[in-house]
């Protein structure tokens, strides 16, 4: 807690950061225009071979019929003419649209741009000190329609009201405004997934056959192709048809308003020499109005527009009791004994309200709307009790014990299962203090220590785990209607944490510091969302599953490469951890067969980031069908469907593949190094954060490499199949056959590992000499750059979105953000 010295005058700070940000990720490379021509005439072509037309016929159709296909022709020539019967791009045809009018995200993309001020002033007296603090945040986005601003106060007032008593209080709260675009998801209205899956011909712009804008009568500017065939244009061939995410992203509107505030304060007594009683008591307050605008004129509103308003009022309690005594037995042995209570309480109270039919337009105030769509209030409330104790004891500075207990209750669990016990205990051995380490001037410390104990886990989802809950407002008419959506578990229990600990901490040669430790968590009364049979009406039960183990290994060191008399210091820093997982046990009734979730198949003896996938076997050379190992305890497949390649049985049908574990998303090693140097008060601190192994799915790269309806291809494509004999593991291009070709299998499983360059910072420090005449006492500019470098197996590809080796289709990348500082006291 930052507070102010005693009996010292005050003193100010002022800083100020100005920024600029920009997509930190590049996208995934796609084909272009001509290339993704010839791939569909190809696709096509193949397709009326497979339903029994000669090459030849085949060729000339699929020529004939490339533009009937994909509507749109962005070249120059003819559609019959953009690809030859030999399946060749036509030398003289070119695009006759810009760069621009074909790139989506054009409209949604900009150079963000952050600027940040905070002045802080603090002091005291010879009973008190405090601290305030006033700041400012405005953030533009990198995608339009992204913003962010914020205005802070906190202060910090500490008394010594007596000899004995003390009280403080520390109160902060802030207003923040954010307008926010869909930013996650596949949906229609995310522009920045949108804008990755529009084919490459179509383009953003509506534009006539001499090449013109067509201007759009409702606003006056550039009218954007919706691909519904308004102004006469075509109609695109996918189900994007009358959606445009840019225009949606731009003409929608989600504003929040939010008011945070919280208050903390605390008396502590200490009545006698080494007793402390301590009451600590916080509340946090936020308060929240969000209004969205859905457009009349283009996507899910289109004529009636659409306004949602919401009110969040959130209170969250924590009070807890201390009580503190320490004593020495004599003077090589103390003891510190704590005893305490604490209350966490919160309760959420929410609506929201949506209505259609506007009157007005651009007034998304309820009033302005005729027609009802939902509206809905909520409140939730959660607690949970807790009493603990804890004994320290140190033994000559160089031998320490510990010893806690608590014992938690939640109201997420029935009354029956609510309460919890937790332990631990711990101990330290200062082995550099021992006489038989003196000799050793080269250590500087060394220190063995070890713990082993429980914590618990209640965080089940949602705060009624044990109760079966019910939606009313599902009327028949005038007729009341209500149904249950969620089943209960009243044996619901704490999920237990077991830790187990070893570790050497170390410091030699006056520049060497670090930090090896073993650890080994075991969890027991797993808490998870189990699928249960559909016939009981529910799709998921939260139960206590089973068991599961976390065991590996952390590094962390510092070394002080350099240290020269002429002021070059030099200190290098790395930490890695090395992690493995393991479920030990299920229930009896899922231990054969396991519990499937998406990717995972939860099973005892794999891990639960274990992936559990179809079987790719690759590329058939003779015929180019994509081909999985087959599973014999599948439905009877034709045997035109199957055929044995080196003994194994493989099938060109997805729905006959065998599932099998595939790999983890668990890195081998992941972490982040970092060199700080400085010279003279420059300094210069560069970090990068690593992983090594490990496997993400990249779904991405698999709806990239279908051909279903006109959406973008990757360059990936260009390695397709094409000619018998062919080695390559892209099957033969299909329309119709597109859903095997890209089936979800460990075909998408990639390399999860990446070097991203987190951080530079390079700054001066002005002595003082040169600035004590201006009344300041230090000053200090900068430079930093975030995300500045970045490499992963496939451009385009973020493993750092997620532990569990998913995505989400549509996140937005990272931003790359460089920065220009100054740090002012005085």
């Amino acid at each position: 807690t930052k507070q102010g010295k005693k009996n010292v005058a005050p003193t100010f700070s002022f800083s100020t950061k100005q920024g600029v940000s920009a997509r930190g990720i590049q996208e995934y490379d796609r084909l272009d225009p001509l290339s993704y021509y010839q791939a569909y005439w190809e696709a096509l072509r193949n397709d009326k071979v497979t339903a029994g037309k000669t090459p030849e016929v085949a060729a000339t159709e699929a020529t004939n019929e490339l533009i009937t296909f994909l509507k749109y022709n962005a070249t120059d020539v003819a559609g019959n003419q953009i690809i030859g019967t030999d399946g060749a791009i036509n030398p003289n045809a070119s695009v006759r649209y810009s760069s621009d009018d074909l790139d989506w995200f054009a409209p949604i993309e900009r150079l963000g741009y952050r600027q940040e001020y905070n002045f802080s002033a603090k002091g005291a007296t010879d009973r008190a000190d405090y601290y305030v603090s006033l700041g400012y945040l405005n953030e533009k986005g990198v995608f339009k329609n992204s913003d962010f601003e914020r205005y802070t106060l906190r202060t910090n007032v500490n008394v010594d009201v007596l000899d004995w008593l003390k009280v403080g209080v520390n109160n902060s709260g802030d207003i923040r405004m954010t307008n926010s675009v869909t930013s996650s998801g596949s949906g229609f209205a995310n522009a920045f997934y949108n804008a990755r899956r529009m084919g490459p011909i179509f383009p953003v712009y509506a534009i006539d056959d001499q090449g013109n804008y067509i201007t759009d009568p409702n606003f006056g500017t550039k009218a954007f192709d919706r691909g519904d065939g308004r102004f006469g244009i075509p109609t695109r061939p996918n189900n994007t048809s009358g959606r445009q995410a840019p225009e949606e992203s731009l003409l929608n509107n989600s504003l929040t308003e939010a008011l945070f505030f919280r208050t903390v304060g605390y008396v502590e007594l200490t009545p006698i020499k080494n007793l402390s009683i301590k009451i600590n008591g916080s509340v946090d307050i936020g308060t929240a109005n969000g209004q969205f605008y859905g457009n009349p004129f283009v996507g899910d509103y289109i004529g009636v527009g659409r306004a949602t308003k919401s009110a969040n009022f959130d209170i969250t309690t924590n009070l807890n009791q201390l009580v503190d005594y320490s004593f020495d037995l004599d003077a090589r042995n103390s003891f510190d004994i704590l005893a305490g209570h604490e209350s966490y309480g919160i309760k959420n109270n929410d609506f929201n309200a949506a209505k259609t039919g506007y009157i007005v337009l651009d007034n998304p105030v309820l009033d302005n709307y005729t027609t009802i769509v939902s509206a809905a209030s909520q409140i939730d409330r959660y607690k949970t009790e807790g009493y603990f104790s804890r004994i320290n004891y140190n033994h000559d500075d160089k031998y320490f014990a510990s010893f806690s207990f608590r014992r938690d209750g939640t109201s997420r669990f029935s009354q029956e299962a609510r309460w919890g016990n937790f332990w631990s205990i711990g101990g330290s051995w200062r082995m550099s203090e021992e006489a038989f380490m003196s000799g050793m001037s080269w250590i500087d410390e060394l220190k063995l220590r070890g713990s082993y104990g429980q914590t618990g886990n209640d965080n089940v989802g949602g705060y009624y785990a044990s109760q079966t809950l019910y939606s009313s407002g599902r009327n028949n008419a005038n007729n009341a209607g209500f149904f249950s959506y969620n089943v209960g578990n009243n044996a619901l229990k704490w999920e237990k944490n077991t830790s187990a600990d070893i570790a050497v901490d170390f410091e030699v040669l006056g520049r060497v510091r670090g930090t090896v430790e073993y650890f080994n968590r075991y969890s027991d009364n797993l808490l998870f969302s189990v699928p249960i049979p559909s016939e009981s009406g529910y799709t998921s039960q939260n139960r206590n599953i089973g068991k599961m183990v976390n065991k590996g290994l952390e590094f962390d060191a510092n070394v002080d490469i350099l240290k020269s008399a002429g002021g070059l210091e030099w200190n290098f820093a790395l930490n890695a951890t090395m992690l493995t997982n393991e479920i030990t046990q299920l229930p009896e009734t899922s231990r054969e067969n396991g519990i499937i979730t998406g990717t995972k198949k939860l099973l005892e003896g794999h891990s639960i980031y274990d992936f559990w996938l179809k079987d790719w076997y690759g590329v058939d050379p003779d015929t180019g069908n994509p081909l999985y190992v087959y599973d014999p305890e599948s439905e009877s497949t034709p045997n035109n469907l199957l055929k044995e390649i080196n003994g194994v049985p493989v099938t060109t049908n997805q729905n006959n593949g065998v599932y099998h574990y595939a790999g983890s998303s668990i890195a081998d090693v992941y972490g982040a190094f970092t060199n700080n140097l400085s010279y003279k008060g420059f300094s210069l601190s560069v970090m990068f954060a690593y992983s090594v192994g490990g496997k993400i799915y990249d779904g991405n790269m698999q709806s990239l490499m279908g051909t279903l309806d006109g959406s973008a291809i990757s360059v990936g494509m260009d390695d397709r199949w094409k000619n018998p004999g062919d080695i390559t593991d892209v099957p033969r291009i299909s329309i119709n056959n597109n859903t095997n070709n890209i089936a979800t299998s460990d075909r998408w499983l990639t390399d999860a590992s990446f070097l991203n360059l987190r951080n530079i910072n390079l700054g001066y420090e002005f002595k003082k000499a040169a600035i004590q005449s201006l009344g300041i006492s230090s000053l200090r500019t900068y430079v930093s750059a975030e995300n500045l470098f970045f490499i992963s197996a496939i451009k385009g590809l973020n493993p750092m979105e997620t532990f569990n080796g998913t995505q989400d289709a549509g996140l937005y990348p990272p931003s790359r953000v460089l920065t220009l500082g100054v740090n002012i006291n005085f």
